[in-house]
């Protein structure tokens, strides 16, 4: 069982999504689902509600700042509460390196994923056993659609993310991996929450 288990906290908030957007990966991560995939979404369910959450977000697209389904948050100090109230997180990404460390603490804080290939390269993880895969915004649509619908699902791959972690990356790894890549103290959850953020 997760440390960050909270079975009293309500989900507030569709999906979720986390990166610094400055980063270009990141910016083409989220213009590709916000015009590829959130429409798809939105024809089906239009209370359907993302957050983005990262340095920088002031800086994207008008269209996207002003659509009053998509809610964009600066850099935050804690990210335990956005991962507690979020149902989906997800990793749309068409580039980049370095993106793995997000999917595994969002594994790590009981949120189930929704992620392109490339999104989880490197990861030895399983499609519909450990996350959804998706490789275009129609398949993309539809798994976040499958785990906004599903409970039973987003619980099935919260479970197998966990025993996972359990696996192959437990906490103490994942600080290591930090601490390796970017130089950070074990357990200062203020850098690892920085580094969340920035890419």
């Amino acid at each position: 069982i997760s440390k960050y288990t909270n079975k009293n906290i309500k989900k507030t908030n569709d999906l979720l999504f986390i990166g610094n957007l400055w980063w270009k990966p990141n910016v083409q991560a989220i213009e590709w689902f916000v015009y590829r995939v959130f429409p798809l979404l939105q024809v089906v369910d239009i209370s359907i509600t993302f957050t983005i959450v990262g340095e920088g977000v002031n800086h994207l697209d008008q269209d996207i700042k002003q659509n009053p389904m998509i809610i964009l948050k600066n850099k935050q100090p804690s990210l335990e509460q956005l991962f507690e109230t979020s149902t989906v997180f997800i990793l749309p990404f068409l580039s980049g390196q370095g993106v793995r460390i997000k999917a595994l603490t969002a594994m790590e804080h009981n949120i189930p994923i929704v992620a392109t290939p490339v999104s989880m390269k490197g990861l030895l993880v399983q499609n519909d056993k450990d996350y959804l895969s998706a490789d275009n915004q129609t398949k993309f649509a539809a798994q976040v659609l499958r785990l906004l619908r599903h409970a039973s699902l987003r619980k099935n791959l919260i479970a197998h993310s966990l025993e996972y972690i359990a696996r192959h990356h437990r906490h103490a790894d994942i600080q290591k991996y930090l601490l390796q890549h970017y130089g950070l103290r074990r357990h200062d959850r203020r850098n690892v929450n920085s580094v969340f953020n920035s890419k």
